[in-house]
């Protein structure tokens, strides 16, 4: 069975992917912080981390992915949906 500490940092790791591959400067931070954490062993940093980023309004549970394409579009947010909902899960 994998770990806690392993299966958010796959997530993270995802969204970290996503992230960079739109050209995201400001919450890959968060992301890469939460990674440093949960390499360092301290999964409870790492939740610390990700609860301030989606706490309140307009916070990186609103960050969205614009792609020209429909399909591409609905398919990569979906995914961002997933991975923030399983980490959510994890850490509330």
């Amino acid at each position: 069975m994998i770990s806690l500490n392993s299966k958010a940092r796959l997530l993270f790791q995802e969204a970290h992917d996503i992230l960079k591959s739109q050209g995201d400067k400001n919450w890959i931070i968060g992301i890469e912080n939460a990674l440093n954490e949960l390499d360092a062993g301290n999964t409870d940093g790492a939740g610390s981390i990700y609860r301030s980023m989606v706490a309140g309004g307009r916070g990186f549970s609103e960050y969205s992915i614009w792609i020209d394409d429909y399909k591409e579009r609905l398919d990569a947010n979906q995914r961002l949906d997933e991975i923030r909902d399983e980490l959510w899960r994890i850490f509330k």
